[in-house]
């Protein structure tokens, strides 16, 4: 389960209150950002997981609940995937269940291709917010 912990606390009480709002800026931007970049999927589930879970005293924490977010951005070797979400992808995204078969062969044989959307989002909101 990502989290990306954004933290100022021990430098707060040096930068005031102005830094801590800037701190949470960023944080909904990175959020933002995330929720843009992210494959959508079968069921989109990853793209609307991205949140702030926490903030408080010059520290945010956000990230996703998705325990698989890391690995759409990093790829996977090769690995047994559970076939019924690859049967919903498979629908939505080639209108058909017919290639469901090769598609699970495939990550079975091959993994899955990084699709680095984490550290885009990162950068895309620091640009934006700066």
């Amino acid at each position: 389960m990502p989290r990306i912990v954004l933290d100022l606390s021990e430098t707060r009480p040096e930068l005031g209150d102005e830094t801590a709002d800037l701190l949470l800026d960023l944080g909904n931007a990175i959020v933002n950002e995330l929720k843009r970049n992210s494959p959508v999927g079968a069921t989109g589930d990853l793209r609307r997981s991205w949140q702030i879970f926490s903030r408080a005293d010059g520290r945010v924490v956000l990230g996703s609940d998705i325990g698989y977010a890391r690995y759409v951005d990093e790829g996977t070797p090769p690995h047994t995937p559970p076939f019924e979400p690859i049967l919903k992808w498979s629908r939505r995204v080639l209108g058909s269940e017919e290639a469901a078969g090769a598609v699970w062969n495939k990550i079975r044989q091959e993994g899955t291709e990084a699709q680095p959307y984490i550290d885009e989002s990162i950068q895309d909101a620091i640009d934006d917010v700066v």
